[in-house]
C-alpha cells in the first residue's frame, strides 16, 4: 500500500517504518481530541436537559407565587370589609361605653365642686372666726360673734342637754337675728345664707363644745372667766377648721388626680380593643367596672364627711 504524504510532511530521509510511527502518533492525537470532543458534547447535552429542568421549575415557582399574591390580595380585600364590618357593629357598643364614662366623670365633676363650696364655705367661717379674734383683741363688739356665744351658752345650760332641739332653736333665733338686723329684702336674704353657713359649722362642733365646756368652766363665778373660755373655744374651733380646710383640699387634689388616671386608662383600653373582634355588648358586669371608681369616690367622700363628727 503506498501511502502518499502532503508535500510540507514528506522528508528526504523518510522511510515506511518511520511514516508509520508518525501515522500512530496523529492517529493517537486525533482519537484524543475526538474523545474530548464527544465528552464536550454530552456534558453540553446534560447542561441543556438541566437548563430545560430548570426553567420549567422556575415557570411553576413563578406561576405558584402569582397564586399566592392574588390569594394575599383577596385576603386583604376580605379583611377591609371585615374591619369595615366591626367598625359598624362597634360603633353603637363603643358610643353607649363613652356615654357612660362621661357621665361618670360629670357626677365626679359634680362631687368634686360640692366639696369646693364647702371648702370656700369654710374659708368665709375661718375669716369671719378671725375678725371675731380681732374685734375681741381691741375691745370691740362683734355680731357674729355674739350669736356663737348665745349658742355657746345654749350649749353650756344644764336644763338643755337634749340636742333634738337645737337645730330648730338656732334656726329660730338667728331668723330672728336677721329680721331686726335687715330692712330690705335682699339684706334678709343674706343674713339667712350667713346664718345658715354658720349653723353648718357649728353643727358638727356641738359635741366638742359641750365635752370641752366640762363643769369646771360651767361654775366659773365671772363673766370674764367665761368669755376667756368662750374665746378659747373659738380659737380652737379656727385651728381645727384650718386643718379641715387643708385635708378637704387634698382629698379634692387626689380625686382630681384619680379622674386623670381613669381617663388615661380608659383611652388607653379603647386604643388597646379597637383593632380585636366584636366585644359583647355593655352588659350589668361591663357597667359594674365603669362605676367601680364611683364606689371607691364614695367611700372617700365618706371617710372625709366623718371627719365633721368623728373629731
Amino acid at each position: 500500500m503506498n501511502m502518499q504524504l502532503p508535500p510540507y510532511l514528506r522528508e528526504d530521509d523518510d522511510t515506511l517504518e518511520t511514516l508509520h510511527v508518525r501515522n500512530e502518533v496523529l492517529h493517537a492525537k486525533v482519537m484524543a481530541l475526538t474523545k474530548q470532543v464527544s465528552t464536550a458534547h454530552y456534558e453540553l447535552r446534560i447542561e441543556k436537559v438541566l437548563h430545560r429542568e430548570t426553567k420549567g421549575k422556575l415557570k411553576s415557582a413563578e406561576a405558584a407565587l402569582e397564586a399566592q399574591v392574588r390569594h394575599v390580595f383577596a385576603l386583604e380585600a376580605a379583611l377591609e370589609e371585615h374591619i369595615e364590618a366591626q367598625l359598624d357593629t362597634l360603633s353603637g357598643p363603643l358610643s353607649d361605653i363613652e356615654e357612660i364614662h362621661r357621665e361618670e366623670l360629670e357626677m365626679l365633676q359634680d362631687d368634686i365642686d360640692m366639696y369646693m363650696e364647702r371648702c370656700a364655705s369654710y374659708e368665709e367661717t375661718i375669716a369671719k372666726l378671725r375678725t371675731a379674734l380681732e374685734d375681741n383683741a381691741l375691745g370691740q363688739t362683734n355680731d357674729w360673734i355674739l350669736r356663737q356665744q348665745s349658742r355657746a351658752s345654749y350649749y353650756l345650760d344644764e336644763e338643755n342637754n337634749d340636742c333634738s332641739d337645737v337645730e330648730s332653736n338656732y334656726d329660730d333665733d338667728l331668723d330672728a337675728d336677721g329680721d331686726e338686723e335687715c330692712d330690705d329684702s335682699d339684706s334678709e336674704s343674706e343674713s339667712e345664707s350667713e346664718s345658715g353657713s354658720d349653723d353648718e359649722i357649728f353643727a358638727w362642733k356641738s359635741v366638742d363644745i359641750r365635752g370641752s365646756c366640762s363643769e369646771d368652766t360651767a361654775s366659773l363665778d365671772s363673766d370674764y372667766e367665761l368669755e376667756q373660755a368662750r374665746l378659747a373655744q373659738l380659737c380652737a374651733i379656727v385651728s381645727k377648721s384650718v386643718n379641715y380646710e387643708t385635708e378637704y383640699l387634698a382629698v379634692v387634689d387626689q380625686i382630681e388626680a384619680k379622674l386623670e388616671e381613669e381617663s388615661l386608662a380608659h383611652k388607653q383600653q379603647e386604643i388597646a380593643t379597637a383593632p380585636k373582634t366584636t366585644p359583647p355588648t355593655p352588659t350589668a358586669s361591663a357597667r359594674k367596672t365603669v362605676r367601680e371608681p364611683k364606689d371607691w369616690l364614695d367611700d372617700l367622700l365618706f371617710e372625709v364627711a366623718q371627719l365633721n363628727y368623728a373629731r
